[in-house]
């Protein structure tokens, strides 16, 4: 945090240095198409910048960090993926890996709202919101409006890792911002505009390790074209994800019967599922399941689609986050992750990216020793690239 805005991986690592090294070179507006191979081994990338083709060698290797959907895609357009995808765009195999597949969501569920009849959260106009934001104060202080956070475990011992977690959504995203920002359709758009934001609470709920798997594909060989993602959700066979889904809500329900829910009068809101209400009996697990269905979404917590693990029939990179099959290329990003966290995965991210410079270092600086070297406080020494 800085004056209690949050902080990101360009403030704290990129921002203080990109005046100083003489060997960061960023390139912004630019779009990366493919990885560049030659006998299995990769020697720099293809971009579009202002329309125009450009290439950026490597001296020493390639890092693709382009995140869980968009390094599967660069990837497959470069050779190596799936070889059914790869022969259905017409693309020359370099190697047949699992790319794309095991992809894993945090999906989530806004559907538990609440009205507090004793309390106001914050009822004030823009310039005082402001004015509270330059004091660092509340209400803009928290992110996305989260201000409580608890985990829950339904299938084993207390102690073992929780299944769901349930957040709060208070001012300034409980009202049409809510679904806009989730892409619900106009029903549930027209629904939540009925919100008070002054007054209602959302309880949300999110399946942390789910059990479905979705995919990656190519739309087209065209690296314009944006990669086609299917998430799969609801589609484990025995159907856990969906069965602890609802138990997060009957979690979320039972606050209800809490003495500071009751303290402010809570009201239990029961927002309109037009699909489900003339199925099922209103708040029935029907009901409930039907609602889940209906509008559970993403969290924008993709990983799992170019995981770690040891064998190249299973897992796209190894140990130290190289490609199977491929010389001098490393995957750096959630896509690595071969299972989810029970948690939002951002300080993950950022710990995989410092333990990827731990290993790049160790490969390309002599007597290189984790405890003598920082990648935030010792830069790399050496100038390993440039654009032509």
């Amino acid at each position: 945090m800085d004056r209690n805005v949050r902080a990101s991986t360009y403030h704290a690592f990129i921002d203080p240095i990109r005046h100083l090294r003489k060997n960061l070179h960023i390139s912004t507006r630019s779009y990366v198409t493919k990885v560049l191979l030659a006998h299995k081994r990769a020697y720099g990338v293809e971009f579009m910048k202002d329309g125009k083709r450009c290439v950026a060698m490597a001296k020493r290797e390639v890092i693709l960090a382009a995140g869980a959907v968009n390094s599967p895609q660069i990837l497959m357009l470069s050779g190596i993926g799936p070889s059914e995808e790869l022969i259905k765009h017409d693309i020359e195999i370099i190697e047949d890996l699992p790319v794309g597949k095991n992809l894993q969501d945090h999906l989530f569920f806004p559907g538990v709202f609440y009205r507090w009849h004793e309390h106001k959260f914050y009822d004030m106009s823009i310039l005082e919101r402001a004015k509270l934001w330059t004091e660092n104060q509340r209400p803009l202080t928290p992110s996305l409006g989260q201000s409580a956070i608890s985990f829950f475990n339904f299938e084993g011992p207390a102690d073992s890792q929780p299944e769901i977690e349930l957040f709060f959504f208070g001012p300034p995203i409980v009202s049409s911002d809510l679904a806009f920002i989730f892409g619900f359709d106009q029903e549930h758009m027209d629904a939540f505009r009925a919100l008070d934001p002054t007054k209602d609470l959302c309880v949300n709920i999110e399946l942390l390790h789910p059990r479905s798997r979705g995919t990656i594909t190519l739309k087209s060989k065209d690296p314009r074209d944006f990669p086609l993602i299917d998430p799969n959700y609801f589609s484990d066979a025995e159907g856990k994800d969906i069965e602890n889904m609802y138990l997060g809500v009957l979690a979320a329900l039972s606050f209800n019967g809490t003495e500071a829910f009751r303290s402010q009068h809570a009201e239990l809101l029961v927002i309109p599922f037009p699909q489900c209400d003339y199925k099922f009996e209103i708040l029935s697990k029907p009901w409930w399941y039907c609602a889940l269905r209906s509008i559970a979404t993403t969290l924008f917590h993709p990983i799992g689609t170019t995981a770690m693990g040891p064998d190249p029939l299973t897992s796209v990179v190894n140990h130290e986050l190289k490609v199977h099959g491929i010389q001098d290329l490393r995957v750096v990003d959630a896509g690595i992750m071969p299972d989810h966290v029970s948690g939002h995965p951002n300080a993950g991210v950022v710990m995989i990216a410092e333990k990827a410079a731990d290993l790049i270092k160790k490969d390309h600086v002599r007597a290189y020793s984790p405890f003598e070297y920082s990648s935030h406080h010792n830069p790399h020494p050496y100038d390993n690239s440039y654009f032509k």
